[in-house]
């Protein structure tokens, strides 16, 4: 598509117009709900404005000098008046169906929501789940207690997480106010369909929260996001990163004349368990041995084709490793069986073909009565293997013969044994190459924790350092998160029964037992999100495929809306905005709405979604018109870029469309 076509004079607004029109707003278009007296019609405001700014431009001149300028700026005056007045308009009478469209969209997600939701049994084993610590035998706590003794943290992770909330720790000792979890919905506010509910329900808290803050202009910054975003409200984002900045240096300082020891830690990309995101590197080389194994032992098994799926909290629980489904060598094999049997399958169609019209009446019940038992063992076929505890250890066990078999560098540190990283990734039968495990450097948890001992004060129990109140680092591993048992068999047995209740909860979700018929013609193969959540034959899983598209399409729509008038302002009156400010925080404040939707949308269905698909529970046909991939072909996540590149495409649209309805006849 072309740009919209415009004579040269009515591109390069003359900057006599731009004057006029900031003042024509500021005392005509801007009064909300108000009539302009001046206004008579879309453009005679605006060109009486221009000609009190021609004649002070050319005073002395004459009338005629006047005339004669504003006849050459007639056709910008126009087209400016028409577009500010056609895009107002339309922004005005799109209000209520803002309005409208926001509130189904909300309401639309939450009828899903609710019907994806697990029921209470189901919550109530996920509750006591998470508050039982995890089963490991002796010689994986062992590792990890070790691994936790040796830990080291990046300077990233210092700068970004652990020194600001020594900093807000310390404010707040100091009398500094820190912002309420519950303020945090004043910059979202999407539980109201009108303004004035949310005015009236958020009022008592919106004034609580501004008289928190030293001035109106700070509670502005704070609701646009701009500042006090550590949450503090008595302390700027400037001076709280400044003092982050000053402990930083501090502590570099100590690290540099070796008060505070400095190591390395191995961060892989994709680690056996959470807790093995970070892993120790003694003397910047060594690893433990049987870190690495670990290491090793995951990464077979995805290259083997399993697939691992976390559903627990516990940093040191071991992933769910999920069976692949059956692979072509399997098929292969069931087709030759079948070859083998191709001369007794020919005779029994012949005896068929001799038999009476009463005996095919009969072949046919048995055949459907067959059909229904087949169906029957293909759903039991269908259902989701974890691969067996037992083969898992024996992966690991070959890993460890092979790993043996390179005879690496050792070292034994501490009693453990460690190998050496750099002679690890030099051999050529390493599953791992470097840009597989980044390397990060920090200092030691035990020599920080050392230092803050010997620099505690016995009375108060505290360290200053920089001038600011610092503390102990805790360890990652708390003592009750883990249940230690010393037979492997024990634990084995307990990590299977967990990961099944784990799945269990999991199952236990909006479904169908027997997949009725009506939705077997409608290419549903799986019974999950089948039962309509509203009235009619219409699956949950079309209703979920509606809510993405409208979502993706209002997100994209309304932003698109709001480019294009930037877009114009920008080109025809440098910036000025020139949007009334009811109906720009209109369009502001539904564009907000719909990427809070889009946020909770991602992380609640898509999200749910993605884990069902992983489980296998998703059978990922293309069967119109209800297959998933048919339903769901770019995904179930809203991308926010797709977001961004569609708003674009809407923009340029909605920008040729003004200028065509602008343009002077």
């Amino acid at each position: 598509m072309g740009k919209a076509k415009m004579s040269t004079e009515i591109k390069n607004i003359s900057p006599v117009v731009k004057e006029a029109v900031k003042s024509w707003l500021e005392d005509a278009l801007l009064r909300q709900g108000e009539e302009s007296e001046e206004a008579g019609s879309p453009v005679e405001g605006l060109a009486e404005r221009v000609i009190k700014v021609l004649v002070k431009e050319h005073k002395g001149k004459g009338p005629k000098a006047v005339k004669q300028a504003f006849n050459e700026l007639k056709p910008q005056i126009e087209f400016v008046g028409l577009l500010i007045y056609s895009i107002n308009d339309e922004v005005d009478n799109k209000q209520r169906e803002m309005i409208i469209e926001t509130e189904l969209l909300l309401e639309k997600f939450k009828r899903i929501a609710a019907a994806m939701s697990i029921d209470d049994s189901a919550r109530a084993v996920a509750l006591g789940l998470r508050e039982m610590p995890y089963p490991l035998s002796q010689e994986m706590t062992e590792l990890f207690l070790s691994l936790d003794e040796h830990a080291v943290k990046s300077w990233s992770e210092i700068k970004n997480e652990i020194l600001p909330f020594m900093v807000k720790e310390h404010f707040i000792s100091q009398g500094k106010k820190e912002i309420p979890a519950a303020w945090l919905r004043l910059l979202y506010p999407l539980n109201s369909s009108e303004e004035a509910e949310i005015d009236e329900d958020l009022k008592e808290e919106m004034e609580e929260a501004r008289s928190a803050f030293e001035s109106p202009e700070a509670f502005s910054d704070f609701l646009e996001g701009k500042d006090f975003t550590h949450g503090l409200a008595d302390v700027r984002n400037e001076e709280f990163d400044m003092a982050v900045e000053t402990l930083a240096k501090e502590i570099e300082s100590l690290s540099e004349v070796n008060v505070l020891e400095k190591e390395n830690l191995l961060t892989p990309k994709d680690p056996p368990n959470n807790f093995m995101t970070s892993i120790p590197l003694v003397e910047r080389e060594w690893i433990d041995k049987e870190a690495l194994e670990l290491l090793e032992w995951y990464k077979t098994i995805l290259n083997m084709g399993y697939e691992a799926l976390r559903l627990e909290d516990n940093s040191v629980a071991w992933p769910i490793i999920i069976e692949p489904e059956k692979g072509e060598s399997e098929g292969e094999s069931e087709c030759e069986d079948e070859g083998e049997d191709e001369d007794v399958g020919e005779e029994r169609y012949d005896e068929e073909e001799n038999e009476d019209d009463d005996d095919e009446d009969e072949d046919e019940d048995e055949e459907e009565e067959e059909e229904e038992e087949e169906e029957e063992e293909i759903d039991d076929d269908d259902e989701l293997k974890i691969l067996d505890k037992q083969k898992q250890y024996e992966i690991l066990w070959d890993v460890r013969r092979r790993l043996s078999s390179i005879a690496l560098k050792e070292r034994v540190i501490d009693g453990r044994t460690y190998v050496s990283l750099s002679d690890y990734l030099s051999q050529e039968d390493c599953l791992f190459g470097e840009e597989d495990l980044e390397i990060e450097e920090g200092i030691t948890v035990r020599s920080w924790n050392k230092w803050f001992e010997e620099q505690k004060d016995d009375e108060a129990g505290s360290v200053k350092l920089a001038g600011f109140e610092v503390f102990d680092i805790a360890n990652e591993i708390e003592p009750d998160e883990i249940h230690i048992l010393e037979s492997q068999e024990e634990a084995i047995r307990l990590q299977e029964l967990r990961e099944g209740l784990n799945l269990m909860v999991t199952r236990m979700q909006l479904s169908t037992p027997v997949m009725p018929f009506y939705a077997k013609r409608k290419g549903i193969e799986d019974g999950w999100y089948v039962n309509p959540c509203l009235p009619g034959d219409q699956p949950v899983r079309e209703l979920i495929a509606t809510l993405r598209e409208m979502v993706f399409y209002a997100f994209a729509n309304y932003t698109g809306m709001k480019m294009a008038i930037l877009s114009l302002a920008d080109e025809f009156l440098d910036g000025t905005n020139f949007l009334h400010e009811a109906a720009a925080e209109s369009l502001d404040h539904t564009i907000e709405r719909i990427a809070e939707i889009t946020r909770a949308y991602n992380e609640i269905i898509a999200n749910q979604l993605e884990i069902l698909k992983t489980l296998g529970l998703i059978n990922w046909a293309n069967e119109p018109p209800y297959g998933w991939e048919a339903l769901f072909p770019q995904g179930f996540f809203i991308d926010l870029d797709d977001v961004a590149e569609a708003a674009k495409k809407y923009a340029f649209v909605y920008r040729k469309r003004c200028i065509n309805m602008a343009q002077p006849k």
